[in-house]
């Protein structure tokens, strides 16, 4: 009988990285052979990334609510959930969702528990809870797996870390045909437009390039959704540079935005392993990134496929990016390159790190 692995989620009716990566493992995992669900605590929404038909979908509430109110809820639907259908691996997507599902091992001692770190041990967003999970996930989970090799190092630092604790990156699920365009003059960002993501510091950086005459006919491109949007587009305004700068809706396929492009940034506070840096990796985009925790150092070689460049230099983001205008050909170099690396987050990569994960919890008492 085959292993029923099970996804705890905030929401698969969101369209953002987590979300986008753990219907695309949780897509693989059922061709592989394996049972699949994927539990929501909060679902409003349809899903908003293809999810595959074998897939069981279930959500503990269908409107947001105060999670700490009804905490008792949540672990008393998610316990009979996990029980009536016979999950073997937990993975919780999030770390803070540690807190609903880390108490269900006193009633479920069989089901093993991985945490899944989509940001970095040093980061909480704000949310002390998501410390909370942390520890527990330290101390009680069966495993935690992390994005990066450095936040790997970041949990296994912590005297009180009992979890088998694994670094899987982020993969691509497909490589694509055609690839980003050296001719032209747009500069691409993705992300949602929020705090972390720090397009507010990214509209700083391209005021200042404006000045430079080279880049008189280029633009800026941020491709997302969020609650920052009007803020960031008043910015934008208020520095007269609405004429240079677009703000395009995220879509499920923004395969186009990627190809028009010629060049990639990258401004965020902090990251996990960003897949919209894989996906530029992919369509062969030079990268210019603040060096932020964690992530963009593992995906940019500096000098090699782009330029990683020290947090808050942002003098030195405006140098590198300049040059960059003014040399295609060290873009074209950069492309080839960019190409080369992003074969190293194959999907087979990921799924065989996976698959050992599970066998080794498995064959554990």
């Amino acid at each position: 009988m085959s292993k029923h692995i099970c996804f705890f989620i905030g929401s698969i009716s969101n369209g953002a990285g987590t979300e986008r990566i753990t219907i695309s493992l949780a897509n693989l995992f059922v061709k592989r052979g394996y049972r699949v669900s994927v539990v929501s605590l909060c679902q409003s929404d349809p899903p908003f990334f293809s999810v595959h038909r074998e897939i069981n979908t279930y959500c503990i509430f269908t409107k947001p609510c105060a999670f700490t109110l009804y905490f008792f809820q949540i672990v008393r639907r998610l316990y009979l959930y996990l029980k009536k259908e016979r999950v073997d691996i937990l993975i919780n997507v999030d770390v803070i969702l540690a807190i609903f599902s880390i108490p269900l091992k006193l009633f479920l001692s069989s089901i093993k528990i991985i945490s899944w770190e989509h940001f970095n041990y040093k980061s909480n967003l704000g949310i002390s809870r998501r410390d909370w999970g942390r520890k527990l996930s330290q101390k009680y989970a069966n495993a935690i797996v992390t994005l990066t090799k450095q936040d790997r190092s970041f949990y296994l630092e912590k005297r009180y870390n009992r979890a088998i604790v694994y670094a899987i990156p982020n993969f691509l699920d497909s490589f694509p045909s055609r690839y980003a365009n050296m001719n032209s003059k747009l500069v691409l960002a993705v992300g949602r437009y929020t705090y972390q993501k720090g397009f507010d510091i990214l509209i700083e950086i391209w005021n200042e390039v404006k000045t430079y005459p080279i880049a008189k006919d280029w633009k800026l491109r941020i491709v997302g959704n969020g609650e920052d949007r009007e803020k960031l587009i008043a910015q934008a305004k208020s520095l007269d540079l609405l004429s240079s700068i677009e703000f395009c809706t995220a879509q499920k396929d923004i395969s186009n935005y990627y190809i028009t492009s010629s060049i990639y940034v990258m401004t965020s506070r902090y990251e996990g392993l960003p897949m919209v840096l894989l996906e530029a990796l992919s369509y062969g985009l030079p990268i210019v990134s603040y060096d932020c925790l964690t992530g963009p150092r593992e995906i940019v070689s500096d000098n090699i496929n782009g330029y990683i460049i020290p947090v808050d230099q942002k003098d030195f983001f405006i140098k590198k990016l300049i040059r960059l205008f003014e040399s295609k050909d060290d873009r074209l170099d950069m492309q080839k390159k960019a190409i080369e690396l992003s074969y190293q987050y194959s999907i087979d990569g990921a799924f065989n790190l996976w698959q050992e994960l599970f066998s080794t919890l498995l064959n554990s008492k």
